[in-house]
């Protein structure tokens, strides 16, 4: 039979092909198994090894308006240190405060009480604060990305954030976009709830002119507050509008008999400066740069548009945004003072 090596080849090879059907496609299915396991390691290696690189600070551009600013432009200054001579970041929570009192019965049409008359006179200093900051053309706010857990979960009085060094260079860590906070969203609008107080108390003793100018400050808040780019600022920005607009509604029905053709006539310029296309139609260029941070921070980039998922990334991913059970942050005081969240809270009627 010539080579027996070549022959029992031969001989194998026929008996193999004359097995079942069924062996056969079992045998085919094992090896595509085989060759699907092997590159499936080889990839969950190529994947294990990649890591996004941050090529962009998005911050920079987030703050790029901001910082355009000249600082004796810049009302934000001002607001801060308004925000620290009124202890915020320790009153938030104090229901006994008289801000915090005067925000629960604000619009139920009661007069302002004899103790927040009391806690405004001693005040006046912060609304002089307040006011001159609103003489300001621009915020000027430029965004710091929060590194402490506990800076993280107060949003908007933060006592890091007001009382911290505002001279710090605020894109050395280049930390994801998520971590920034807006602590002149609540500030402003509390801002404004003082104001608010402050006209009623001024529309008692007759003192039209303080009122229209109360009213000017709050335009002034609202337009600080509100950025057609991001969605939260420009929330908060309305809802300042929308109370001052309340405030003027009280203040047109109630006491007309007390106002004159010259209050009128410059409420209704204060009102006229504001471009209503501006405050519905939003561009969203501030959120769509915190979505292409986090896809630079998720993905690898080859250099051409393409690149891949990587754990790092998706990790990152999971800890900002996912359940609370896999977030990293000091959650003990991330509930804000129900208070302040109603700060926003119109009457039925507005």
């Amino acid at each position: 039979f010539g080579d027996p090596t070549k022959t029992a080849k031969l001989i194998r090879r026929a008996k193999v092909r004359c097995r079942p059907m069924l062996w056969h496609v079992a045998r085919g299915v094992l090896r595509a198994v085989a060759v699907f396991v092997l590159l499936y390691f080889v990839l969950v290696g190529y994947y294990a090894l990649g890591k996004p690189e941050i090529k962009v600070n998005y911050l920079k551009e987030l703050n790029a308006a901001a910082e355009k600013v000249s600082p004796e432009d810049r009302a934000w200054p001002l607001y801060r240190e308004a925000a620290i001579q009124l202890k915020l970041s320790e009153n938030r929570e104090n229901k006994e405060w008289s801000l915090n009192k005067y925000i629960e019965t604000m619009g139920d049409g009661k007069p302002v009480s004899s103790e927040m008359k009391q806690w405004m006179h001693e005040h006046e200093t912060v609304v002089e604060l307040i006011r001159r900051g609103a003489s300001k053309s621009e915020l000027g706010y430029v965004h710091r990305l929060s590194t402490k857990p506990e800076n993280e979960s107060i949003i908007f009085f933060n006592p890091l954030t007001l009382s911290g060094n505002e001279e710090s260079d605020p894109y050395s860590a280049n930390l994801p976009l998520t971590k920034i906070r807006f602590p002149y969203v609540g500030l402003l609008r509390t801002f404004a709830i003082m104001m608010n107080a402050d006209a009623e108390l001024a529309i008692e003793v007759g003192d039209v002119k303080r009122v229209s100018s109360d009213l000017e400050v709050m335009d002034s808040l609202a337009k600080h507050s509100f950025d057609p780019a991001l969605a939260l600022p420009a929330c908060s920005g309305q809802s300042i509008r929308a109370r001052q607009l309340y405030l003027l509604g009280e203040i047109i029905t109630q006491h007309a008999t007390q106002l004159s053709d010259d209050f009128l006539l410059q409420v209704s310029h204060c009102l006229a400066t504001w471009n209503i296309r501006e405050q519905t139609q939003r561009s969203l260029a501030g959120d769509k740069l915190f979505f292409e941070d986090a896809l630079q921070r998720i993905y690898t980039d080859d250099g051409h548009g393409g690149g891949q998922w990587t754990p790092i990334g998706f990790g990152d991913f999971i800890t900002t945004y996912g359940p609370p059970a896999f977030r990293n942050e000091d959650r003990k005081s991330t509930r804000l003072n129900s208070s302040h969240s109603s700060v926003s809270r119109m009457p039925s009627s507005a």
